[in-house]
């Protein structure tokens, strides 16, 4: 029995491998990447199936192909010495041999780094690390890099000599093996291969599949991610790493909340949707949002506040990270292992004894939100993915109701009341405790298709939004209905807005708040063709609702200097005093310093499967958008065209060219940071491109 299980092994090796000392080798191979893969707690091993079982039959077919491909090199070695002489076919030998020493030497530094950061070096982290030599000293790397490159090092000269050895005896120790043999054992693993990627790349869940497909790219194994990036480098335009490392902060600085400095609570309330235009709006003889008119009429109320983008996922996390939205070239899904460094507002107020929490009506699980929200300092994680209450899910949001439907989710939307009945109960009891708390929180009634809670009042009527009416387009003679609808909507937000003031002030504690309202992302209603959002970056998609209400700290006034939302957490630190995080893209605009308004730039970014694009404001009027689906520039004057429907690039080119390399510039220090290791590993986020004197001397002239 024992004679004829190891026979038919020695079958199954003499059909997969083409010799007995590859088989041996290649397997010796296979076996230290598993364990590898194994040991590693965070791998992509630990995602479970299907993810585990490609990853097994990956690295298998990858070293029945390594076999294969050291026995065809072995084959013409032999060919060349038969008709080149014994020296072509040595130099042949000693070149594939060092090349291959290269390789071996390259991925086990990239096992090295992938111990560090979770993920193996993609190409142009190699040609990175050639091309900035003092970026990637031995001081800068981390312990498991340093450990891999002694390691390679060490085992480099073995390597070529083994290599050399096996191509100069491979023919004489192989059996006879005819091209059926290559195809018959090759093709099939590929095949088998394929028959588990399918489930993986076919997934009707774009969420689940996009991440999945990104773990293969950059965990399953060094030569996989080589492969990918080097198509990566043909298939879309070159990261230049062009960052001076001189303009970044280090991460060793420090950041401390200073003694003694007054802690009133904070309340983020981020709502969906939320125009500009509805702060003040009549509308069939009724304010839209009355409360939030009131909160405006005490606060501080920005007329000129943008998203970062017009989609959810890339503009929610900018309000509590400070960070912006562009970090790779594909749509990127968060990951808690994400290798990036972020300081969230909740590590911030955490550090000055707040109690934190979010409190969302929306599933956090969308784009990976989640992943990137849920800290340890964050106290209290509601969602409606962890309310264990009950959710609704609309068919007419196809997007998210096709991920339910597959399983990648499994709860749908809460209705606000739901949020601020738990939000209300958690306040109280930091109250009772006399903790001063920060809370971010999300509604999520003004998400079309607007659905409200039966017997919720709707006062601006007719609002039926009939089959033809869809997330990104209806019939423009149907859009007085769509906005009815939407504006009944913003009303129910804005009563449990109201309910949210009203408690506070009840309990005395309302001008000891600051309370920020503003809009996650806006609304188009067909302001030049454009429906909804998630789309390209256009003025009402992204052009928000944005007041701090903090009597005790800020007069009633109105601002028209431009904010993004990577401000609104350094503007409110410097309302306590804080100095600015270096973790932080924005500024704080309430500071004496801030730049002056002809200089001010604010940048967005969209990466959607309806759009994908970047713009970029000068001094309140001029937008610069690039559209990287349709390959178009366009310049838009917002003081004269705020629709954006007339293009003046042409008229303008000085202004156009300019920003377009202001833009071009953050796009490039973006990708850039969040692509090299010797960046993101050693420094803070790049903080945004200012003009220069020569720019800005040519933008005057200009406008």
């Amino acid at each position: 029995m024992k004679r004829k299980l190891l026979r038919g092994l020695a079958y199954a090796v003499d059909t997969v491998f083409p010799t007995r000392i590859l088989a041996a080798l290649c397997s010796l191979g296979f076996g230290i990447d598993l364990a590898l893969q194994i040991t590693n707690a965070s791998g992509i091993l630990a995602e479970g199936s299907p993810l585990a079982q490609f990853t097994i039959a990956m690295m298998a077919w990858l070293w029945i192909t390594i076999a294969w491909a050291i026995y065809g090199l072995a084959r013409a070695a032999d060919w060349i010495q038969q008709r080149g002489g014994l020296l072509a076919a040595r130099l042949f030998r000693v070149a594939v041999g060092c090349t291959l020493a290269m390789v071996v030497a390259i991925s086990i530094g990239s096992w090295g780094l992938n111990a560090q950061i979770g993920r193996f070096a993609t190409l142009d982290t190699l040609l990175f690390l050639v091309a900035n030599p003092l970026l990637s000293t031995w001081d800068h790397m981390g312990s498991g890099e340093r450990r891999s490159i002694v390691l390679a090092s060490i085992a480099a000269p073995a390597v070529i000599w083994a290599f050399c050895w096996l191509l100069r005896n491979t023919p004489q120790l192989s059996r006879d093996r005819s091209p059926r043999d290559l195809r018959a054992s090759w093709v099939l693993a590929g095949i088998v291969l394929m028959g588990i990627w399918m489930p993986i790349a076919g997934d009707l869940s774009a969420q689940r599949s996009a991440s999945r497909i990104e773990s293969v790219r950059s965990r399953l194994h060094p030569l996989v991610t080589l492969a990918s990036s080097s198509y990566d480098l043909l298939a879309h335009e070159p990261i230049q790493a062009k960052i001076d490392p001189e303009s970044l902060i280090a991460l060793e600085a420090s950041w401390t909340v200073p003694p003694n400095t007054a802690r009133p609570s904070v309340i983020f309330v981020a709502i969906e949707s939320l125009r500009s235009d509805v702060v003040g709006l009549r509308h069939q003889g009724k304010l839209v949002a009355p409360n939030l008119t009131r909160l405006a009429a005490e606060g501080l109320t920005w007329n000129r506040a943008y998203a970062q983008s017009t989609h959810s996922d890339y503009a929610d996390v900018c309000i509590v990270s400070s960070l912006y939205p562009l970090r790779t070239q594909r749509h990127h899904y968060y990951r808690s292992d994400d290798p990036w460094p972020k300081t969230l507002a909740f590590d911030l107020f955490k550090q000055a004894g707040y109690a934190t929490a979010i409190m969302s009506s929306q599933n956090e699980s969308w784009g990976g939100m989640d992943q990137f929200l849920n800290v340890p300092s964050l106290d209290l994680f509601f969602d409606s993915a962890r309310s264990n209450l009950t959710t609704y899910t609309s068919a007419r949001d196809p997007g998210f109701a096709l991920e339910r439907a597959v399983g990648a989710f499994h709860a749908g939307s809460l209705y606000d009341n739901q949020t601020m009945d738990r939000t209300l109960q958690w306040i109280d009891q930091q109250l009772a405790s006399q903790t001063p708390y920060f809370i971010s929180m999300n509604l999520q009634s003004s998400h079309f298709p607007y659905e409200l809670p039966p017997g919720t009042e709707e006062p601006f009527q007719p609002a039926r939004m009939d089959r033809d009416v869809t997330f990104m387009y209806h019939p423009p003679e149907k859009t007085p209905l769509v906005r009815n609808a939407y504006y009944n909507a913003i009303h129910n937000c804005d009563k449990e807005l109201g309910r949210l003031v009203e408690h506070l002030r009840e309990q005395g504690v309302l001008n000891d708040t600051i309370l920020v309202v503003l809009g996650e992302n806006g609304e188009a209603f067909h302001e030049n063709g454009s429906v909804g959002h998630a789309r390209e970056p256009v003025e009402p998609a992204l052009h928000v609702a944005t007041v701090i209400h903090a009597p005790n700290l800020i007069a009633p006034a109105t601002d028209d200097y431009p904010l993004e939302h990577v401000d609104v957490l350094p503007t409110v630190m410097g309302l306590l005093d804080w100095p600015t995080h270096p973790n932080l893209q924005g500024s704080d605009l309430l500071s004496d310093q801030r730049t002056p308004l002809s200089q001010r730039l604010i940048f967005h970014h969209v990466n959607s499967g309806a759009a994908l694009g970047d713009a970029v404001q000068w001094a309140g009027r001029w937008k610069l958008v690039i559209d990287r689906q349709r390959h178009s520039i366009q310049l838009f004057d917002l003081e004269t065209d705020p629709q954006e429907s007339t293009d003046v690039a042409g008229e303008h080119p000085v202004i156009a060219s300019v920003l377009h390399d202001v833009l071009t510039r953050w796009y490039d220090q973006q990708l850039a940071y969040y692509r090299f290791p010797a960046y993101y590993q050693k420094f803070y986020p790049p903080q945004p491109p200012t003009l220069t004197d020569q720019q800005l001397q040519k933008l005057n002239a200009a406008g």
